[in-house]
């Protein structure tokens, strides 16, 4: 089980509670808790695969909120589909 924890801002305000409980209403693969009175939301999920960082966060977007994550990424829960990030070369040429 991958578990990931929330802090925003503004969550406790109606509307933006409600458009952010739509957005995830969608994606019942998705468990979440929010605690209201701390503006903190609890994710968890059983499968890697059922979503990334990247798309934890846009929910929040999308309801108005800017996101902080508390606590380490878990190693699971990955931006891309590798996981890995790509070094640039000495070769790579410079945009101007």
């Amino acid at each position: 089980m991958i578990e990931v924890e929330f802090y925003a801002p503004g969550l406790r305000e109606a509307g933006r509670m409600m458009r952010f409980g739509q957005e995830l209403d969608a994606r019942p693969e998705i468990r979440y808790k929010v605690d209201a009175n701390h503006d903190i939301v609890y994710f968890e999920f059983d499968d890697p695969e059922a979503t990334s960082f990247a798309e934890l966060r846009s929910f929040f977007r999308a309801s108005g909120l800017v996101p902080r994550l508390v606590g380490d990424r878990p190693e699971q829960l990955l931006d891309g589909k590798s996981g890995e990030t790509q070094k640039l070369g000495s070769d790579t040429q410079k945009i101007e």
